[in-house]
């Protein structure tokens, strides 16, 4: 594999935040009344996927340029469900139990069958069946394992030459702009999670071609004659714009793309944004971040609802709030450095991976 790039995993940490925070303000668990909104935060999912298809371009995506074996794809499928699982299955040991034995204290049970179960443990929820998630934002976990199954297919295609990345591109976000125009969006345009029509998975596999061309851009020879800190401030300054002004989803996501593309360069803006120590860290930890959190916000919004019976409502939901996110961010570094970190060495340690990229190429 190459090297890390910080930048890149100091946006994924941001955009875990931010999901975290904004799954909180539009919670309505317990009749809670939100203080606080987060506009297009639901759109940091697509910069998952964008980062994501980058990386993994970065890294695997020489392995099936010239020619595909099965070794090879059979591997990468090891190595995804090594990085992914491990954490999936630590959150679904706590889902069950609250859902099967009652804890939830709401009939939940009674809402599964047998065929949900198979299909949350097996992660085909939303793309191959449409079952009811254990894990809520788990949606988009399950979308981009189809990704990783036609991922040569994508690398054949989309990191060949220079026009495929960019005719890659274009034709993805018009898919992009087709889901946000579908009109089935929860909380905006975009926000299309629903395994009952394909879009969620679209969504997921757009973002992925974009960040697989991206990152062959960025390799590329033209990308020494640009200028990166011009590219990533205008990114940073057009989703400032697109926010205020309330734009489509359609053009916050152009926002958000150009800051991922300009982040990967490692220019020095976005290195003091997304390099610095805390950044770096929620990046580590983002995968937990965002499994996790889901599990908390009933209960803390129980809580508010409870003292703001003797309390002050805004100062006790503001206190909650910074308790549900630091509480968030223990578990999840629990279930990092527990299952993430542990159990993938485990597991990668038992399966040879693909031959490391010639020094040459």
């Amino acid at each position: 594999m190459r090297r890390e790039i910080k930048t890149l995993t100091g946006v994924r940490g941001v955009a875990a935040i931010l999901v975290v925070l904004y799954h909180f303000s539009i919670t309505r668990a317990s009749g809670l009344t939100s203080l606080f909104t987060i506009p297009h935060a639901y759109m940091s999912v697509d910069a998952f996927f964008i980062l994501s298809g980058f990386v993994l371009s970065y890294n695997y995506g020489w392995i099936f340029l010239a020619s595909f074996k099965f070794i090879d794809y059979v591997s990468f499928l090891y190595k995804r469900f090594c990085r992914i699982y491990p954490a999936y299955f630590f959150v679904m040991c706590i889902c069950v139990p609250k859902l099967f034995i009652g804890m939830s204290g709401n009939g939940a049970r009674e809402a599964y069958d047998s065929a949900d179960v198979y299909s949350n443990f097996l992660m085909l929820s939303v793309w191959a069946v449409n079952a009811k998630l254990f894990i809520g934002p788990s949606w988009s976990v399950c979308v981009e394992v189809f990704c990783y199954f036609i991922f040569p297919l994508l690398a054949a295609i989309v990191a060949r030459g220079f026009l495929f990345p960019i005719f890659s591109i274009l034709i993805a976000y018009f898919g992009i702009v087709i889901i946000s125009r579908s009109q089935l969006g929860v909380e905006g345009s975009l926000d299309i999670v629903s395994g009952e029509t394909f879009y969620p998975t679209l969504r997921a596999l757009c973002g992925f071609v974009i960040g697989m061309g991206f990152s062959k851009l960025a390799t590329s020879s033209i990308s020494k004659r640009l200028n990166w800190n011009l590219i990533f401030c205008l990114g940073l300054v057009a989703l400032f714009v697109s926010i205020s002004a309330s734009l489509a989803d359609s053009v916050t996501y152009l926002a958000i793309a150009t800051i991922v593309l300009g982040a990967s360069a490692e220019g020095a803006v976005s290195r003091a944004i997304f390099e610095n120590p805390l950044s770096c860290f929620l990046g580590k930890i983002s995968y937990s971040l965002y499994l996790t959190h889901a599990l908390l916000i009933a209960a803390f919004a129980k809580v508010i609802i409870v003292l703001s019976a003797a309390l002050p409502y805004a100062p006790t939901y503001f206190s909650i709030a910074l308790l549900y996110l630091l509480t968030t961010i223990a578990l999840s570094m629990v279930s990092h450095s527990l299952f993430e970190m542990r159990i993938q060495t485990l597991l990668r340690g038992l399966w040879p991976g693909p031959k490391r990229r010639p020094a040459s190429v």
